[in-house]
């Protein structure tokens, strides 16, 4: 893992004034930010409402999200590891998913010129068309990887189902996919759904697809990405990274929190730009990562589906489909932050509290 912890700012050696300076710069900023937060308005189109709504997100099931999670898992898949024939495997079971649900889904291929170390891949996209004519053509992008590290041999051959890692958020990401699709109108804007190949390699499916984009950047709005998402804890807490990357981006979510028992959300001041959200946002556009935390099974042949919470995962399934609904039925939703990354400096103490909590 990247060590993408910044020091924090000394005042030891700078005059009283100037620190003064820096800290009602600041104060301003925050404060700025916190007012943007608030002001957020969405409309449902003709035809959809929020009882309708309602009645999706109460539909998506643990019973598919439990099927999608033991399938990637299984031995058939093997690990899902880049470039190997398992992987390709794992990329044409969430096809024909997406497929059952109505969609029409498509593989963007990685030939193997472009990483040669590794092999080929392959992204699964599908689109969920907007309903508005005038916004149809600006996107949310909501994206999760499906591989995972394959099979070692410890000392005998062993593979790696990553079930959090990052088969359950797969599961979630497919759930969400499908009770979209049983709304009687789409929303008003398009939703792309990106399954990546090779995060696990360094990024490589979404880095491919940020350097051939099926949708121009100009024309996404946010990417939303889903990594290890099945451990939901006790205190129901979800760290979501990254709002400070663009406004409004925590008042959407918790617009979005509205189950009889809401998450309890948390925003680190990170970025964490280390998953598939890094290649979105190295291109000026705003994200969030959304998170259940570490764990001590984390990339080890014990990440299983028997270490899952599976009613977590419905809980945050239900959140992203809300938050998503809403977002693509605003006339307006984010804008880029360039200061997100003044503010990395807040982040080497809070992120060690991050990992020593959820692990």
């Amino acid at each position: 893992m990247m060590n993408l912890f910044c020091r924090p700012l000394t005042t030891d050696h700078w005059p009283l004034s100037f620190t003064r300076r820096v800290l009602l710069f600041f104060f301003f900023a925050l404060l700025f930010f916190h007012v943007t937060e608030a002001e957020i308005h969405f409309a449902y189109p003709p035809g959809l409402d929020s009882p309708t709504v309602e009645t999706a997100a109460s539909d998506i099931s643990e019973t598919d999200l439990r099927r999608v999670t033991e399938k990637l898992t299984s031995e058939e898949h093997a690990g899902r590891e880049f470039g190997t024939e398992t992987g390709r495997l794992a990329a044409e079971f969430i096809a024909a998913e997406l497929q059952s649900y109505g969609y029409a889904p498509t593989f963007q291929e990685i030939p193997e010129w472009v990483y040669e170390d590794y092999g080929a891949g392959q992204n699964v996209l599908a689109v969920l068309p907007g309903s508005d004519p005038e916004l149809a053509d600006t996107y949310i992008v909501l994206c999760a990887h499906y591989d995972h590290l394959g099979e070692r041999e410890i000392p005998e051959p062993v593979y790696y189902p990553g079930a959090d890692d990052n088969a359950g958020s797969v599961a979630v990401l497919l759930s969400v996919a499908k009770a979209l699709k049983q709304l009687p109108t789409a929303p008003k804007r398009s939703i792309l759904f990106l399954f990546t190949d090779g995060e696990e390699k360094g990024l490589l499916g979404a880095r491919f697809w940020a350097a051939y984009p099926t949708v121009p950047h100009e024309n996404i709005l946010l990417a939303v990405n889903l990594d290890m998402t099945g451990r939901l804890n006790e205190k129901s807490r979800l760290y979501i990274f990254a709002a400070r990357t663009g406004t409004n981006l925590e008042a959407w979510c918790h617009a979005g929190n509205t189950a009889e028992e809401p998450l309890e959300l948390i925003f680190p001041w990170s970025a964490l730009p280390r998953a598939d959200h890094a290649a979105f946002l190295e291109q000026e556009i705003p994200v969030l990562l959304v998170v259940t935390g570490l764990s001590p099974f984390y990339h080890t042949p014990r990440d299983t589906v028997d270490t899952l919470n599976f009613p977590g995962m419905k809980r945050i399934s239900e959140f992203i489909f809300r938050t998503a609904v809403r977002m693509a039925c605003a006339e307006s939703v984010t804008e880029y932050r360039e200061e997100w990354e003044w503010e990395r400096c807040q982040e080497e103490d809070e992120m060690a509290g991050f990992f020593e909590e959820s692990s």
